[in-house]
C-alpha cells in the first residue's frame, strides 16, 4: 500500500500542484445526492448538473439528553408549548410556556426547549444579560422556532381584481386578527409555504418555481431608471399599471436589483432613483412581481398590506383546507444583542426569518453548535463581535447568505454544511441591489478560521473573504455561481490570506438563462462565463494558495488579477477547468511553482461546449515572475502554456529559457475522440504529384526531400503563412478532422486559423489553436465543431520561432460523424472506482481522516503507481488509464448484413495482442491501436462469414474509420422434422431416419422425434428404419 501524502506525484515530483486540463464533455451527470455520500461525479454538461439536486436539510433526526446542565450559579429553565406561565420553569414537568419564558431577563440561565415541540415567534433581545445558554431537553427532534404565521380560514376569492378564468381557483384569507413581527404589520407576509414548499409572488412572466429562470429583455435605455422592452409594450396594459409593483432585474453579471416601480407607459418602465445602483442595459433580465392581476398561475400568491388579506392559487393538486400554510414575518430567530456576552446556543432548529435565523451583535464570546437554520434571509450574522464560534451547524436555503460577518476579532466558522445559498432568484432582498446567494461573506479585519465546511449549492461565491489574515481550510465546496457570473467559489477580497486544502468542484458563471446582456452601452458584445475555482480582486497582496483541488470551473481554476505583490500558488490540484491558473494584468513576485498541469483538453476543445482550454496563462509581464519545477502533461493537445504565445513545455523552454528549468511533462496521450465515419473528403494531399496535381496548400512548393516527412512533401521557405488554396463551406454543428506529418527545420509555433471578416466585424468559425512544430517528424490531429456556416480557407500563421522552412505531408481535411469520449470522472470512494471507463479520474478524499482508495487494474497514477492508496484528509490524486503514454490511434468501421443493417455482436479481433471490440447495435466497432502498429482484423459471429475475411494494416501512423465488413451470402438451408410413434402414439427412440440423394441421416430420440438440415433445393425421400418395424408411410 502507499500512501499519497499530499495528492501531488509521489518520488521527486511529490509536492507538485496537479492541474488537469479537459473539455468537459457532454455526458449528463448523477450528480451528488447527499454532501458526504456521493460515489462519482460526471463531466457536467448545463447549469443542472453542476448543481446537486438532492442536498437539503434533515430536520426529522431524533435526539436526547439535555444540551446543558448547570454549572456553577447557573440556573436551568425548561420551556415546552404545553407549558404555563403557573409552573417555575425549574424541571422537565413542571415547564413554562413561551411567553413566559420570553418575559424571563436574568443573567447565569439556561434555557432548555423540549425537544419535538414548535414555537412560533422569537427569542427576543436580552439587554445586557450575559452567560446564557439556549438549548433542548427530552427524546426527539430539535425544538422548531418559526417565524411564520400559521394560515388558515381559507376561502373561494371573489376579487374582481383575478382574471375571471381562473378566480374560482383562488383563495383568500382575512389576516386582519393575526400578530405580525416586530410592530404589528409592519413586515405583512414576504414569503409564503404551502405543505413546507416556497411559492412564487404573483408575477409576470410566470416560472413553475421561484429558483427557475424565465426573463424578460430589456431592448433600450430610456435614461439612468428607465427602460423600455417591446414585448413589454406588446402586453397591452394602460398606463401605470405596472405602477406599485416590484421589479426583479438581472442588471450585471453578477448583480441583481431589486427596486418598486414607480411608472409605466407604452413599453417604459420606470423605477425609483438614487436608493441603489442600477444599470439597464440593453439585454439584461427581469420581471415583475407583487401584483395582485398578476396572479393567475398555480403555486403565486399575494398579499395585500391595505387590506390585511392575502391570496393563494394553490398548487395542483392541492386541497388548501388540508395544507399546511405558513407565512414569513418575522425579521430574526434569535438575537444576541449589545454586548450580551458569553452566550451559547446549541441543538434548536430555526426557520422562516426575514432577516437572520441567529443574529449576534455587539456581543463576544458565543457559541452556535447544532443548530439547523432554514428559509431566513441569512443563516448567522455576526457584527462587531468577537471570539465567536459557529460550528457544526447546518444552514440551508438561506434567500441571501449562510453566514454573513461584518467587523469581528477572532471568528471560528468550522464543521458546518451551508447549502443552497440564494438560489431562489432575487428573492435575497426586496428593494436593493445585491449578489445574492454567498455561502460565507467576510468583510473587516480580524482573525478568522474557515475551516471543515462543507458549502453546496451557491448562487454566487461559496466564500467571499474580505478579512486580512484569513485562513480559509479543508472546506467541500460543490456547485457555485449557478445563477449569476464573474467570481470564484473562492472570492478573495483581502490581503495575507491563506487558502489550503479545499476541495471545490463544479462553478458555473451563468450566462445561459436567458437573462445575460451586453456588457456595456456600446451593446458591442456580452460577457463570457466567469466561473472561478479561486479569484482575487484586483491588487491583492501576500496571498498563499496551497494544496487545493479545484474541478470542473466553466473558466479559470486559480486567477491572480493585478496581484500588487508576492503571491504564492503551489500544490494545487486542477482538473477539467478551461483555465487551470491565470496570472492576468502583471504584478510582482507572483509564484507559481511545484505545479503539475494535466491538460485534458485543447485542441479537441471544438469537440465539446467550452471555447478554449488553457493550462498556465501568464499575461501583462508580471515583475519577479517564478514559474519553476513545474510537472506538465497533456494527453489531447499541443499546446498548453500560454505566456506571450502558445507552447508545449519543450517550446516554451526554446524560447523562455528563464522559467520553467526544472520542470517536467509526460507522455499521456488519448485520442479523445471516435471517427464513426467520413461524410465527406474536403481537402486531401501526399504532394507526390504536384507537377500533375498542384497541391492544395498555398504558401510554399513541393519538395521530392524523402529525408524529412518520408516522402515527397510540401515545403514553406519563407512565408509567414501557409494557407488552403480553396475556401470549404463548413457548415454549423458539423464536425470536421484534420490531419497532416510534419518536419522543421527549427523550432516553430503555428496558429491555425479559420475566420473570415463580415460587414466589418472578424468572425471565428473556431478558436484559434497553436500546433508546435520541430526538427523531427511529427504526426498532428485536430477536432472542432463549426460554430456557425462560414465559407473560408484555413490558414496557418506563424506566430513564434525561427523562420526557418518547415515540411508538410499527408495533409487532409475532412468532415466525419464521430463521437466524443468520456474523459474525465471525479470519485470519492471506492463504490465510484467500480465500473469506471472515463480516459481518467479524479480521486477525491473530502473527509476528515485518512482514506484508501484501490485503483482499479487498467488504471495508474501519473507515476505510474497502481493498486491501493492512502490519500490524506481533503487530498486527491489523478488516475489515468494504462498504456497512455502510447500515442494511440482508432480503427473503426461497421459490420453489416446484405441489405447494410448492422449486425451486432461481432467479434472483430486484433492480432499481435492488440485486443478485440464487439460491434453494438447499429454493428459498429471501434479499437484503439499503439501508433505504429501491424497486424489484421479479423471479424467473427457463430454461422456467418464475411467480406473481407480480415483486413491488414501496416505501421498505423493516424486514425483508420470505415474499416467495414459484409455478410458473406450464405448457402440456405431448410430444416426436415416429425416423429416416429408406434399405433398407441408413443413415440419410438432409436429409428433411423434416412435422407436419399446424399442428405444424410438422424436417430429418433426419446419421444421419436426427429430433424434435419437440408440444402433449399433439395429433392428425395426421408425413410425410417428399425428392427422388427415396419412404418406406413413406408417413405
Amino acid at each position: 500500500m502507499k500512501i499519497i501524502h499530499n495528492g501531488g506525484l509521489i518520488m521527486k515530483i511529490m509536492h507538485n500542484t496537479l492541474l488537469y486540463f479537459c473539455l468537459v464533455a457532454f455526458a449528463v451527470l448523477p450528480v451528488c445526492t447527499d454532501a458526504f455520500s456521493a460515489f462519482v461525479i460526471n463531466e457536467p454538461a448545463g447549469m443542472e448538473d453542476y448543481k446537486n439536486q438532492e442536498v437539503t436539510l434533515d430536520d426529522a433526526t431524533v435526539e436526547s439528553a439535555d444540551s446543558f446542565g448547570a454549572s456553577g450559579s447557573e440556573t436551568v429553565y425548561y420551556i415546552s408549548s404545553e407549558g404555563s406561565s403557573s409552573n417555575d420553569g425549574l424541571s422537565q414537568d413542571s415547564p413554562w410556556d413561551f411567553e413566559t419564558f420570553n418575559g424571563h431577563k436574568a443573567s447565569d440561565s439556561v434555557y432548555l426547549f423540549k425537544r419535538g415541540d414548535e414555537f412560533r415567534g422569537v427569542i427576543v433581545k436580552r439587554m445586557q444579560k450575559t452567560n446564557i445558554k439556549f438549548g433542548a431537553y427530552g427524546t426527539g427532534t430539535k425544538p422548531l422556532f418559526l417565524g411564520s404565521l400559521n394560515i388558515t380560514g381559507w376561502e373561494k376569492t371573489s376579487d374582481g381584481r383575478i382574471n375571471s378564468e381562473i378566480r374560482d381557483k383562488v383563495y383568500e384569507a382575512d389576516l386582519s386578527d393575526a400578530v405580525f413581527g416586530g410592530k404589528e404589520n409592519v413586515n405583512g407576509i414576504k414569503h409564503l409555504f404551502v405543505n413546507r414548499k416556497l411559492m412564487t409572488i404573483a408575477r409576470y412572466p410566470n416560472v413553475s418555481s421561484p429558483d427557475k429562470a424565465n426573463w424578460l429583455n430589456i431592448d433600450e435605455k430610456r435614461g439612468d431608471y428607465k427602460f423600455y422592452d417591446e414585448d413589454l409594450k406588446d402586453y397591452e396594459n394602460t398606463r401605470n399599471y405596472w405602477k406599485g409593483a416590484t421589479l426583479r432585474a438581472r442588471t450585471y453579471s453578477w448583480q441583481y436589483s431589486v427596486r418598486e416601480i414607480t411608472g409605466y407607459n407604452n413599453g417604459v418602465i420606470t423605477t425609483e432613483s438614487e436608493k441603489t445602483p442600477w444599470y439597464p442595459i440593453k439585454g439584461w433580465g427581469y420581471f415583475m412581481d407583487d401584483k395582485l392581476e398578476e396572479l393567475d398561475y398555480p403555486g403565486e400568491w399575494y398579499y395585500d398590506g391595505e387590506n390585511s388579506k392575502i391570496y393563494l392559487y394553490p398548487p395542483e393538486d392541492t386541497d388548501i383546507s388540508d395544507s399546511l400554510t405558513e407565512g414569513i414575518t418575522h425579521d430574526n430567530g434569535i438575537s444576541i444583542y449589545w454586548k450580551q456576552h458569553n452566550v451559547a446556543v446549541r441543538d434548536l432548529s430555526f426557520k422562516h426569518y426575514l432577516g437572520s435565523c441567529v443574529n449576534i451583535n455587539n456581543s463576544d464570546n458565543v457559541v452556535v453548535e447544532n443548530v439547523n437554520m432554514q428559509y431566513c434571509g441569512k443563516g448567522v450574522y455576526i457584527y462587531n463581535s468577537n471570539d465567536t464560534e459557529i460550528k457544526n451547524n447546518h444552514i440551508d436555503n438561506s434567500f441571501a447568505t449562510g453566514i454573513s460577518i461584518g467587523k469581528h476579532e477572532n471568528i471560528g466558522i468550522t464543521g458546518n454544511q451551508i447549502t443552497n445559498n440564494g438560489m431562489f432568484l432575487t428573492y435575497g432582498s426586496f428593494n436593493t441591489a445585491l449578489t445574492q446567494g454567498k455561502g460565507i461573506n467576510s468583510l473587516g479585519s480580524g482573525a478568522l478560521n474557515i475551516s471543515g465546511n462543507s458549502i453546496i449549492n451557491s448562487s454566487y461565491s461559496a466564500l467571499e473573504i474580505g478579512t486580512d489574515g484569513a485562513t480559509i481550510s479543508n472546506n467541500f465546496i460543490q456547485g457555485s455561481l449557478l445563477n449569476i457570473n464573474d467570481g470564484g467559489a473562492i472570492t478573495l477580497r483581502g490581503n495575507n490570506i491563506k487558502i489550503t486544502d479545499n476541495i471545490i468542484i463544479g462553478v458555473y458563471g451563468n450566462i445561459n438563462d436567458g437573462a445575460n446582456g451586453y456588457a456595456g452601452e456600446d451593446k458591442t458584445s456580452k460577457h463570457g462565463s466567469y466561473g472561478m475555482g479561486i479569484f482575487d480582486y484586483k491588487k491583492m497582496k501576500n496571498n498563499v494558495i496551497t494544496g487545493n483541488t479545484v474541478a470542473y470551473a466553466r473558466d479559470i481554476g486559480i486567477m491572480i488579477t493585478e496581484g500588487e505583490k508576492n503571491y504564492e500558488v503551489s500544490g494545487n490540484v486542477s482538473y477539467g477547468n478551461e483555465v487551470q491558473i491565470q496570472s492576468k494584468k502583471g504584478g510582482s513576485g507572483i509564484k507559481i511553482k511545484n505545479n503539475i498541469m494535466y491538460v485534458a483538453d485543447n485542441i479537441v476543445m471544438g469537440m465539446g461546449k467550452y471555447a478554449f482550454h488553457k493550462g498556465l496563462e501568464i499575461t501583462g509581464n508580471p515583475e519577479n515572475l517564478v514559474l519553476d519545477n513545474n510537472f506538465y502533461c497533456s494527453p489531447y493537445s499541443e499546446s498548453y502554456i500560454f505566456y506571450g504565445g502558445g507552447y508545449d513545455l519543450d517550446s516554451f523552454l526554446h524560447f523562455n529559457g528563464s522559467h520553467d528549468k526544472k520542470s517536467g511533462s509526460c507522455d499521456v496521450r488519448f485520442p479523445g475522440f471516435e471517427i464513426k465515419s467520413v461524410v465527406s473528403t474536403l481537402a486531401e494531399d501526399d504532394f507526390e504529384d504536384c507537377e500533375n496535381s498542384p497541391p492544395v496548400l498555398g504558401g510554399g512548393t513541393c519538395s521530392d526531400d524523402i529525408t524529412k516527412t518520408g516522402s515527397a512533401s510540401f515545403m514553406r521557405e519563407s512565408a509567414t503563412s501557409i494557407k488552403l488554396k480553396n475556401e470549404i463551406a463548413f457548415e454549423k454543428d458539423k464536425i470536421y478532422n484534420l490531419e497532416f506529418d510534419s518536419y522543421a527545420a527549427g523550432r516553430t509555433t503555428y496558429q491555425f486559423r479559420i475566420a473570415k471578416k463580415l460587414d466589418g466585424e472578424f468572425i471565428r468559425l473556431i478558436p484559434e489553436s497553436n500546433f508546435q512544430f520541430k526538427n523531427k517528424k511529427q504526426h498532428h490531429q485536430y477536432m472542432f465543431r463549426a460554430r456557425r456556416d462560414l465559407t473560408v480557407a484555413p490558414i496557418f500563421l506563424l506566430k513564434d520561432g525561427d523562420d526557418q522552412q518547415l515540411w508538410i505531408d499527408n495533409f487532409k481535411l475532412q468532415e466525419v460523424e464521430a463521437q466524443q469520449k468520456e474523459k474525465t470522472k471525479i470519485v470519492f470512494d471506492n463504490e465510484g472506482l467500480k465500473g469506471i471507463s472515463s480516459d481518467s479520474a479524479l480521486i477525491v478524499n473530502k473527509t476528515d481522516e485518512s482514506k484508501s482508495f484501490s485503483i482499479p487494474g487498467n488504471y495508474e497514477t501519473l507515476d505510474k503507481q497502481g493498486g491501493d492508496m492512502v490519500l490524506e484528509p481533503f487530498k486527491s490524486e489523478i488516475i489515468v488509464k494504462t498504456g497512455a503514454g502510447d500515442v494511440r490511434y482508432t480503427i473503426s468501421g461497421y459490420v453489416t448484413d446484405s441489405e447494410s443493417v448492422g449486425i451486432s455482436g461481432v467479434t472483430v479481433s486484433f492480432s499481435n495482442d492488440a485486443g478485440s471490440a464487439t460491434t453494438d447495435s447499429s454493428g459498429f466497432y471501434s479499437q484503439s491501436v499503439s501508433q505504429g502498429w501491424s497486424g489484421t482484423a479479423t471479424p467473427n459471429m457463430s454461422g456467418y462469414a464475411f467480406v473481407p475475411e480480415n483486413l491488414s494494416y501496416s505501421n498505423i501512423s493516424s486514425d483508420q474509420p470505415e474499416q467495414n465488413f459484409t455478410e458473406k451470402p450464405q448457402d440456405i438451408r431448410h430444416t426436415v422434422s416429425g416423429y416416429v410413434r408406434d399405433s398407441e402414439s408413443a413415440g419410438i427412440s432409436g429409428v433411423t431416419v434416412s435422407f436419399s440423394n446424399n442428405a444424410g441421416s438422424t436417430v429418433t430420440d426419446s419421444s421419436g422425434y426427429y430433424s434435419l438440415d437440408v440444402d433449399s433445393d433439395w429433392t428425395g425421400t426421408v425413410t425410417p428404419d428399425i428392427e422388427n418395424y415396419t412404418f406406413d408411410p413406408l417413405n
